[in-house]
């Protein structure tokens, strides 16, 4: 029994089910406990082999990484469009700064983005840039055409990832074909 336990703990990675199983098993307190030593052993040699358990050395192989946890999976499998909102200012390349600073001024937000006719993505300004602007230039010259962007085919996990140094109020998703 204890040998039993010891191996399938160490397989599929799972030590203290393999506890619980042996107890529910047998019934037997002692031999839950003694199991337990084999179980320990086992699950250190095999992790020392294949680094967590052979289980999830098989799931590697098959390009499933459990190392970051299932919650790593779940975010790689769901979409940064899923929680985008629409609720964005935007503003065409030729409009004036003081009408453009009103606007943000008047929606109480720091930054927004600036798109073409067709409504490609092109950059976004933050207020700030806009406070000391000459009220009749374009907002355009103030536009940080390099500014963080994500794509709208990123998962969340790559979407945190980009962001991790980010510094601001939003990041624009950019729908990778029509660039909008």
């Amino acid at each position: 029994m204890c040998g039993m336990a010891a191996v399938a703990g160490s397989v599929i990675g799972a030590p203290i089910s393999m506890t619980m199983i042996v107890l529910e098993l047998t019934g037997s307190y002692s031999l839950a406990v003694a199991s337990t030593i084999g179980i320990a052993t086992a699950t250190m040699i095999s992790g020392q082999l294949f680094e967590h358990s052979i289980f999830d050395k098989q799931l590697l192989s098959r390009g499933i990484d459990l190392s970051q946890g299932r919650m790593n999976i779940r975010l790689m499998e769901e979409n940064i469009i899923k929680i985008t909102s629409s609720k964005i200012l935007k503003f065409k390349p030729e409009v004036i700064v003081e009408p453009a600073k009103a606007d943000v001024l008047e929606m109480r937000v720091n930054e927004a983005y600036v798109n073409t006719h067709d409504g490609k993505y092109i950059g976004k300004f933050h207020l700030k840039s806009l406070i000391f602007a000459k009220p009749s230039d374009a907002i355009i010259k103030y536009t940080d055409t390099e500014a963080l962007n994500i794509k709208s085919d990123a998962s969340l996990q790559q979407a945190i990832e980009a962001a991790a140094n980010f510094i601001g109020e939003t990041i624009p998703v950019i729908d990778r074909k029509t660039g909008a």
